[in-house]
């Protein structure tokens, strides 16, 4: 099969199929909602107190893990 041509039928496919769909014009900046985010400092605090917890519990939960392996296997 002539690869070029095979390119050229799925190139035709893919203008049949885009032209199903009708172009949408991006909302102007005017027509765009402000989008805004309220965080707590204590919340913000809290969150990040918990993942570094959690990262602490996971680090040593692999770090045991890896001991008892090489304990096992001796080394």
């Amino acid at each position: 099969m002539n690869h070029a041509l095979g390119a050229c039928i799925e190139s035709d496919n893919l203008d049949r199929f885009a032209d199903l769909f009708p172009a949408e014009e991006p909302p102007s900046d005017s027509a765009r909602p402000k989008a805004r985010l309220n965080v707590d400092p204590e919340d913000e605090k809290n969150g990040l107190g918990q993942l570094v917890l959690t990262l602490v519990k996971l680090l040593h939960e692999l770090l045991e893990r890896q001991a008892i392996r090489r304990m096992e296997a001796g080394s």
